[in-house]
């Protein structure tokens, strides 16, 4: 064989002008050997950089070639921050300290182009971020029986002001509601022709309006407080809070 200058025996597979199949071809004829995927990667992270955060991703999607099955999600996980790493330095190391911490969030978002499993279509945004969700996406590849399956992944890190910034419309949008209930009420019990027309939104404040509703829930009770109303624990009515002004605040700005 060295005459050659061939060593078979540093190669994986036989050449195949030999008459030996490679691995996918093995499985394709046969069934055996590994069922490859091959996945089409692109991620987008955020690097820190203070006040704010910029956005970082590789020029172009990048291949990843493992067999199915062979990986846990951890696993996975620790392959595409690997594979980062080479195109965006320190990407990995982000990867894997996020993974590890669970802040912020990343969306491990896959797809697949096929009819039988409509779940998988990019536009759907499936997420393979814990086990149940990656083994059924495994499984689907699997299942396939081909010798090689194409798919796609898109590693998305959630940029936390984003977050904050859902979180304080949710918020404005609550006490919106709130005050302007409040001023339709208001309108609808107060005497016709005020000189200052109906009450509106913004004479209410939404955390008054919470205390209100606080107040009318627990009244004052003489078996606790002669004056104050008093929260009364659900199951052990020996325990109780006063609702002073100040818990009362409290409260409302915890709602």
């Amino acid at each position: 064989m060295s005459r050659f200058g061939i060593d078979l025996f540093a190669r994986e597979n036989t050449p195949p002008q030999m008459g030996y199949h490679t691995d996918t071809e093995n499985y394709r004829i046969h069934g055996i050997g590994p069922q490859l995927a091959n996945l089409t990667m692109s991620a987008l992270h955020p690097m820190f950089d203070n006040p704010g955060w910029n956005t970082v991703k590789p020029e172009n999607v990048f291949p990843i070639v493992f067999k199915i099955g062979s990986l846990s999600l951890k696993d996975f996980q620790s392959l595409v921050a690997t594979k980062a790493n080479k195109l965006v330095d320190d990407a990995g190391g982000l990867i894997n300290n996020t993974v590890e911490t669970g802040s912020p969030r990343i969306n491990w978002k896959v797809s697949l182009a096929l009819k039988s499993a409509p779940e998988f279509k990019k536009a759907l945004q499936y997420t393979v971020n814990e086990e149940k969700s990656y083994d059924h996406w495994i499984k689907t590849m699997k299942d396939l029986n081909a010798d090689h399956t194409h798919a796609s992944l898109h590693v998305h890190m959630v940029n936390p002001t984003s977050i904050a910034k859902k979180a304080k419309v949710a918020v404005d949008m609550k006490a919106h509601v709130l005050t302007q209930h409040a001023a339709q009420k208001a309108g609808s019990s107060s005497a016709t022709g005020n000189q200052h027309g109906p009450p509106k939104a913004t004479d209410f404040k939404a955390v008054n309006v919470i205390m209100d509703q606080i107040y009318a829930l627990h009244p004052p009770n003489i078996k606790y407080l002669d004056r104050i109303p008093v929260f009364i624990h659900p199951t052990e009515h020996s325990q109780y809070i006063p609702l002073t002004g100040k818990n009362v605040q409290i409260w409302a700005h915890a709602t």
